[in-house]
């Protein structure tokens, strides 16, 4: 696992220059977004007091009355952030692909990123449709089981230290299966790209199977790379604490150090996929042992 961990961080640094191709296109996405946004709030709020007081105080009345004086301006931003959320999850299919197939072809070459991205984006779409679904029903049975289990129990439970951690151990459990569910996918989208022959869904089989099998090594190494996320935006909001966007050299500073985060975050998705490549490729059978068994 760790041999497959600082493979996938090598593979990742060679494919700096995809992750920066997918970072310039997530900001052309996500820019008339906020183009839109920075207009409206513009017009319709200015140097509105209410923006001034939620800066220096929260309060939950200064609150309301912020929503409802410009109530009307927000309320369509939210309904166009559901659309740039799809398209977002489209596009982000798309650049999958394109990733494990630079992996596998050991290149990053721009040529071979999207002709990646084009072979496998209606497979990897019914994948990811597949374990979005996945993803809703072991939620919605976890929080089922909760609420069913702390429902008639909760009024009876001598502290409030066993309902948290009844809590506790629920979120634990939903962490489990999420983390599961989202190497069984890695697992499932290495398999159409290794094996393209292979049906989809024979796949999804696939997939499972190995992630069941695997199961420590691929919990484990998911988390390793998650905990090198979160160091980094703790390294982040250290450095926000200790001196805060408090001139406009630091507001400048501070926009340099997010967008080198938001870059750091695509970059370690890649390092991921190289090492979940590579120890999909460790755990094969060796061809000796393959022919003998044949034999």
């Amino acid at each position: 696992m760790i041999k497959s961990f600082t493979k996938g961080i090598s593979i990742g640094l060679k494919q700096s220059k995809i992750a920066l191709t997918i970072y310039l296109l997530q900001l052309l996405l996500a820019l008339p977004l906020a183009l839109q946004v920075f207009r409206v709030l513009n017009a319709s709020i200015g140097d509105s007091l209410e923006v001034e007081k939620l800066i220096y105080d929260y309060d939950n009345t200064i609150f309301r009355d912020f929503l409802n004086a410009h109530g009307d301006a927000i309320t369509p931003l939210i309904g166009q952030t559901r659309w740039i959320v799809i398209v977002y999850f489209i596009f982000w299919i798309f650049l999958k692909g394109g990733v494990f197939y630079c992996i596998k072809e050991q290149t990053s070459r721009w040529e071979t990123f999207w002709t990646g991205g084009a072979r496998h984006f209606f497979r990897f779409l019914k994948v990811s449709v597949f374990f979005l679904v996945l993803h809703l029903v072991w939620a919605g049975l976890v929080m089922f089981i909760m609420s069913a289990i702390l429902g008639d129990a909760i009024n009876d439970m001598p502290t409030e230290r066993e309902i948290v951690l009844a809590i506790a151990a629920g979120v634990i459990v939903w962490l489990v299966g999420l983390f599961f569910l989202i190497v069984a996918n890695l697992l499932t989208k290495i398999k159409i790209v290794s094996e393209y022959r292979q049906k989809v869904w024979t796949s999804i089989v696939d997939g499972l199977k190995w992630t069941s099998a695997n199961l420590f090594k691929g919990v484990g190494l998911y988390i390793l790379f998650f905990l090198l996320q979160i160091t980094f935006f703790g390294i982040y909001f250290g450095v926000d604490m200790a001196s805060g966007m408090v001139s406009e050299t630091l507001i400048l500073v501070f926009f340099f150090l997010q967008q080198l985060l938001v870059f750091s975050r695509i970059l370690i998705r890649i390092m991921a996929a190289g090492a979940f490549w590579d120890l999909h490729e460790r755990s094969r059978p060796e061809p000796e042992l393959i022919a003998h068994t044949t034999d």
